[in-house]
């Protein structure tokens, strides 16, 4: 019996150490979005496409400040890493949520149609560098670095497409 409650604290100490496979700090809640991608607002064509073409903007440079504090991108397993990931992937969650849920004027649905395809890739990206982070699993956080990096290219081929409209 002593063994048992000996091994079950040791265990207890072990984890607490380590921490959680789902031990991510919580994302800050989302900004208020831009007022053309509100649900239920009536904007114009123009409008519409400026917004996008701004929240794709801040897509990079959400982007860029993560890439800023952590040069080369390396898997960390430090508190703050984790804070500054979680923080990166829930704006840019937010920003993918905003873009879904606007009303998209007709002269832009096919855009908006393919845009929310690419939107839906970059969810799924974020969802598996959570995974990676959450795990601990640097391999796999590595090899979503190189991916995303190629998926991130979407976000400035998307501001060229809605240019146009603006």
């Amino acid at each position: 019996m002593r063994f048992a409650t000996a091994s079950l604290a040791a265990l207890a100490v072990v984890v607490a150490a380590c921490g959680t496979p789902g031990g991510l700090p919580e994302s800050p809640p989302c900004p208020t979005p831009d007022p053309a991608l509100v649900p239920g607002s009536a904007v114009g064509v123009s409008e519409f496409a400026t917004a996008v073409d701004r929240a794709l903007a801040q897509f990079q440079q959400i982007d860029q400040e993560f890439r800023g504090e952590w040069p080369g991108r390396r898997f960390r397993d430090r508190d703050s890493f984790k804070r500054d990931f979680v923080q990166f992937a829930g704006a840019s969650r937010c920003l993918v949520d905003d873009l879904r849920a606007a009303g998209v004027p007709p002269e832009m649905e096919q855009v908006a149609a393919e845009l929310l395809v690419f939107l839906g890739q970059v969810e799924s990206s974020l969802a598996e560098a959570e995974e990676a982070v959450a795990t601990r699993n640097a391999s796999a956080y590595d090899d979503w670095v190189g991916s995303f990096d190629r998926l991130v290219f979407g976000y400035t081929e998307f501001q060229d497409r809605v240019r146009p409209f603006r």
